[in-house]
């Protein structure tokens, strides 16, 4: 997807060439088609955001953790609030539970998304409904950095309509607390993206056990 203000070019800040170069170099070498599961490494991401219109809207934060050798890795985690002076959360802090001191003390949104770029580096990035998550993140990756996220991305929607075998059929939407209630997770804070990301990585987790039963043990496999 290409947006009307944006231009491919290199970033003119020092700090983003550097990270770019720095993300883009990750990718020379692929991931081996056989590589198992266990030696993957997943991102679980999550944002909220100020509305659904990805042209509009912005990231009011983002929340990630890794993945590595089948384990959640509570330490290398990632959260950022990103300030914006245009949006209040009076309105809608029930839904994403973001207070104005969060948002007034939170990061320069060009530091969080460099944050975010070096956090993830050519991790798989994997999420709820992520399709949403990924396209607002690579708005502002494309007008900072010049360049499109490269990552491989999993959707745990995705991957439990393929576990309910109705691989023929088209994809249903779940929501991520029914899902939770169906794997046997707990909720409980709901709707913050730190909340959210635990949630996923643990019914992600749980995912891979029932795919590892039905021989996926492998990369291709698994993103096919």
């Amino acid at each position: 997807m290409k947006w009307p203000w944006y231009k491919r070019s290199i970033p003119k800040n020092p700090e983003d060439r550097v990270a770019r170069e720095k993300y883009l170099d990750l990718f020379k070498e692929k991931i081996l088609k056989n590589c198992p599961i266990d030696q993957l490494t997943f991102v679980v991401l999550d944002t909220e955001t100020s509305g659904l219109d990805i042209s509009k809207d912005t990231i009011l934060s983002v929340a990630a953790v890794k993945i590595t050798n089948g384990e959640i890795i509570i330490h290398d985690r990632l959260e950022c609030y990103i300030k914006d002076g245009s949006y209040s959360p009076d309105q809608s802090i029930e839904v994403h539970g973001i207070t104005r001191n969060q948002i007034k003390e939170g990061y320069v949104l060009k530091q969080a998304i460099r944050q975010l770029i070096d956090f993830i580096g050519n991790a798989i990035i994997v999420g709820h409904h992520i399709a949403f998550d990924v396209k607002m993140i690579d708005k502002y990756v494309q007008k900072q950095m010049g360049c499109h996220l490269k990552n491989r991305t999993l959707d745990t929607s995705s991957l439990n309509h393929r576990l309910e075998n109705n691989i023929h059929e088209p994809v249903k939407p779940i929501s991520l607390d029914r899902l939770a209630v169906n794997y046997g997770v707990p909720l409980g804070k709901r709707h913050t993206a730190a909340a959210d990301t635990f949630i996923t990585a643990t019914i992600f987790l749980k995912m891979l056990n029932r795919l590892k039963k039905r021989g996926v043990d492998n990369y291709t496999e698994l993103c096919r």
